[in-house]
């Protein structure tokens, strides 16, 4: 399938508009609720976005390759969907479990964990994807960014407590879904889909997922560690304000992500060893480390003389922090770019064993830059955790991928016409 330009750009415009409006809304949520009540939304959030990483297996990339290359076969989407569904019930059953530990973030957490079935059904946004509706996939992005927003500044305007906001946060994915699906076929499609589904065809699936299944559940412990660590070790308050340092890094790598359905489309057809398959591979991987380097001045200036007057003085005083941290963007886009190439190659056990080496390390560094120097600890560690699975780790995981990151690295000899 050729993916043309115009298609790209609809879904990266619509990852830029809600890169900025999720900045604006979520500073607007962080000064309507303060440090406390914020940073226990954004701990509700983060455990959640583990829970959520089982039934999602991991398999973004995995889904959109398989797709097309089992011709849009309705007996693997329905196996697919079968298999992530039930593995909602351990993750709905832990979150039940967790929330049963914290009075503040109980309800919370209660109210959030829609997001696990609507984790494990995404897949039907997948399959758009990955019949190259990119313009439709981005206009429904647009009606689903409108309605959070119009929920969200509804919710600031007329005083709505924590509760509220971890209600209506998940309607955006599930409106997104939604509307994939009656692109797709509608309910009628999906229980098609269901009805075909093959036990053989399931466990394939779920075989070829197993190492991004569990890889997906470490990245997530390891996305959202620090801020449930800094929440239990230096409280809500800390948790409330880092988690504004993290607001100002995802969105770029939301906007990244935008990137990743094209590019997995432009490789899917491409010899993992040929030439033209390095020269993509590169081209987006130069790309994404100059996104990467404007991001860190960009960050640090937005946040100075716009975001911090949004908020408020509760969250003034962390451009030093955002701005360390914000250098992190830089391997985090490039771990975005391996995750697509490790898809195709079929070398997911590649994630697994960096999250199993990486959870301890970003641990073990969390604890001895926090205790000496707080926050601005924190966001050394943060930096210095992802350069060391993203970058470092591929020296002994990865030299496929590690070759490609050096060839970009060398743009007058890395991109052969």
């Amino acid at each position: 399938m050729k993916i043309n330009k115009s298609a790209g750009l609809w879904i990266i415009t619509e990852r830029a508009i809600r890169l900025l409006s999720g900045i604006f809304l979520f500073a607007a949520i962080a000064r309507h609720l303060g440090p406390q009540n914020f940073g226990n939304l954004s701990v509700t959030l983060g455990i959640l976005a583990i829970l959520a990483a089982l039934p999602n297996m991991g398999a973004d990339n995995i889904n959109i390759s398989e797709i097309k290359k089992q011709n849009y076969s309705n007996v693997l989407i329905g196996s697919a969907i079968l298999v992530r569904l039930a593995l909602c019930i351990p993750a709905i059953a832990a979150a039940i479990i967790i929330s049963l530990g914290n009075s503040e973030i109980s309800p919370l957490i209660i109210a959030s964990s829609t997001l696990i079935p609507i984790a494990a059904i995404n897949i039907i946004n997948h399959t758009l994807l990955a019949h190259g509706n990119f313009k439709s996939y981005a206009k429904y992005g647009c009606i689903a960014l409108t309605l959070g927003a119009t929920l969200k500044i509804y919710g600031i305007i007329s005083g709505k407590p924590t509760l509220y906001f971890s209600i209506i946060i998940p309607l955006e994915s599930l409106t997104i879904t939604t509307l994939s699906l009656k692109k797709i076929g509608g309910f009628k499609l999906l229980i098609e889909c269901i009805k075909t589904a093959k036990k053989t065809s399931a466990i394939n699936y779920a075989k070829l997922c197993k190492p991004t299944a569990v890889s997906a559940i470490l990245v997530g412990i390891y996305l959202k560690i620090e801020l449930i660590l800094i929440g239990y070790w230096l409280g809500g308050e800390a948790a409330g304000k880092w988690a504004i340092v993290v607001l100002c890094i995802t969105p770029w790598t939301l906007l990244s992500a935008a990137t990743l359905p094209i590019l997995n489309s432009k490789l899917a057809g491409i010899p993992t060893d040929s030439i033209p398959y390095q020269n993509v591979l590169t081209r987006f991987i130069q790309a994404n480390m100059i996104a990467g380097a404007l991001s860190i001045p960009f960050n640090y200036l937005f946040y100075k003389y716009i975001i911090s007057n949004i908020m408020g003085n509760e969250f003034r005083d962390l451009e030093n922090l955002i701005a360390i941290a914000s250098i992190s963007i830089i391997p985090i886009l490039l771990g975005a770019i391996q995750e697509v190439s490790i898809a195709h190659r079929r070398t997911t056990y590649i994630v697994l064993k960096k999250a199993i080496i990486g959870i301890p390390f970003s641990i073990i560094s969390l604890k001895l830059m926090t205790s000496h120097f707080g926050l601005e600890g924190a966001a050394i560690s943060l930096t210095a955790s992802y350069f060391f699975t993203a970058v470092l780790l591929n020296i002994f995981f990865d030299k496929h991928f590690h070759s490609a990151l050096l060839n970009s690295l060398n743009s007058s000899n890395s991109i052969r016409r």
